[in-house]
């Protein structure tokens, strides 16, 4: 009985580590070309631009990883609980996924809806874009 739950253990963790992975490549990638970006609106030159756009690529890498990485363990986990691969899986994972994201700013604020509304619109994303994903 011991050894399928750490085989699945060690399989949602696999998934979490892949995501986070892919996560942090899209991260660092959106933060390249948004810290030039925004760095040339704002018209910085030199120095500036360079510290403007590393600390884009280290905050947007740092968020994409952390956000498919928790999304990628609790979806697996979803599956592995319920025993079945449908949307409400997908919505579940958003769920706890958004509320995970918006809690630092829920509680940077003091306002427990910030948290609420990132977790509802992460859980009501994820479960519709589930539902269109082609089977």
């Amino acid at each position: 009985m011991e050894q399928p739950k750490k085989r699945i253990t060690a399989m949602c963790t696999a998934y979490g580590v892949d995501g986070a992975v892919r996560g942090g490549m899209i991260g660092l990638m959106w933060g390249l070309f948004q810290g030039t970006y925004y760095g040339w609106q704002d018209q910085l030159r030199g120095r500036l631009l360079g510290m403007h756009v590393a600390r884009n690529l280290a905050a947007n890498t740092v968020g994409f990883a952390a956000f498919l990485g928790i999304y990628q363990i609790a979806h697996c986990s979803m599956e592995n609980s319920r025993k079945r691969s449908d949307w409400k899986n997908a919505a579940a994972a958003g769920l706890v996924t958004g509320g995970v994201m918006g809690l630092p700013l829920a509680v940077r604020t003091g306002e427990p809806r910030w948290a609420l509304f990132a977790a509802g619109f992460t859980a009501a994303l994820t479960g519709s874009l589930d539902l269109a994903r082609p089977r």
